[in-house]
């Protein structure tokens, strides 16, 4: 009898403490602004990303975070999160740099970041004709 009551007791406090663990509220991974973009913008992906990751950790755990650990909401919350700040441009340590930066606004494509090209050497005349 004593030892089923210590199971029991085990099994049901097991459950309280489960019914604990909260959802992650904010990332704990690092990222940074894409080149030349303005800070105003970048706060407004964090933002907007902060809350794509808190629903999609949610709707993920149906409401059942009992079954998952703190520690694996957080990682789900962090993924979900550097993903949606990649995809929004932003320099994310996980993720390779995109393949090309923008330039800034208002400077042409072609000469962004890059030195003007040396100017072609002339071109050398045509040989005489043998005769």
């Amino acid at each position: 009898m004593n030892r089923s009551l210590v199971i029991c007791c085990g099994v049901l406090s097991a459950g309280l403490l489960s019914a604990c663990v909260e959802l992650p509220s904010q990332p704990t991974v690092a990222v940074m602004p894409a080149p030349y973009k303005p800070m105003e913008v970048f706060q407004g992906d964090d933002v907007t990303c902060r809350g794509y990751a808190q629903h999609q950790v949610s709707v993920d755990s149906g409401g059942n975070t009992g079954y998952q650990s703190e520690g694996y909401l957080q990682y789900r919350y962090n993924l979900t999160y550097e993903q949606c700040m990649y995809s929004k441009g932003n320099q994310v340590s996980n993720f390779s740099a995109p393949a090309s930066v923008p330039p800034p606004p208002g400077m042409p494509p072609a000469t962004a970041g890059m030195p003007p090209a040396p100017p072609s050497p002339p071109m050398a005349p045509p040989p005489p004709p043998h005769s």
